[in-house]
């Protein structure tokens, strides 16, 4: 059995048909299950392995599905009852131009935040969070980096009632839309 699992990969973003290294420690000669799990949780890939004479891990045979969704996907490296699980987004390929991901509600002091991430942009992006009956809650506009990126907290009012919102984006090239649930 293992003491402790600790397992990392290489980077942490990813884009369909990329290869995941998965590196990590644990107890010597440590029979290991390795499972991919994608943003529904379902299980896409399981791999058992062993750790080295050291304990050392190192697991190459996993890869993104080329129709991967966009997300946060986990690994999940356990031995019996001893886990440790780590988070990777897979981001759409940037062929597709513009795309737009919101991450889950923190606390932030006293406020709650979504960051607002957009890749593939170009120029300024304009944003839009809109309610369920259609009304904008927000109009927010910012230049996309060199890289094509925009990464922005934003605050949510403490009067924005529960719902599924819709955040759209719209660049000089293209647009692209998500929702996000707010309880």
């Amino acid at each position: 059995g293992s003491s402790q699992i600790e397992i990392n990969t290489t980077k942490m973003n990813y884009l369909p048909g990329d290869s995941i290294l998965v590196l990590g420690n644990t107890s010597p000669n440590v029979i290991l299950k390795i499972i991919l799990i994608d943003p529904e949780g379902n299980e896409v890939k399981m791999k058992e392995t062993f750790s080295d004479k050291n304990g050392q891990i190192s697991e190459s045979s996993f890869r993104i599905p080329n129709n991967a969704e966009p997300g946060m996907w986990v690994i999940n490296a356990n031995s019996g009852s001893t886990y440790d699980l780590i988070e990777i987004e897979v981001l759409a390929t940037l062929q597709e131009g513009i795309q737009v991901f919101v991450g889950d509600s923190e606390t932030l002091g006293i406020h709650k935040i979504i960051t607002i991430k957009v890749i593939g942009a170009q120029q300024t992006v304009e944003i839009e969070i809109i309610a369920e009956d259609g009304e904008i809650i927000d109009t927010l506009s910012f230049q996309a980096s060199s890289k094509g990126e925009i990464i922005q907290p934003w605050i949510i009012d403490d009067q924005m009632e529960p719902g599924i919102y819709t955040v759209k984006v719209k660049d000089a090239v293209g647009s692209a839309k998500t929702t996000f649930k707010y309880q």
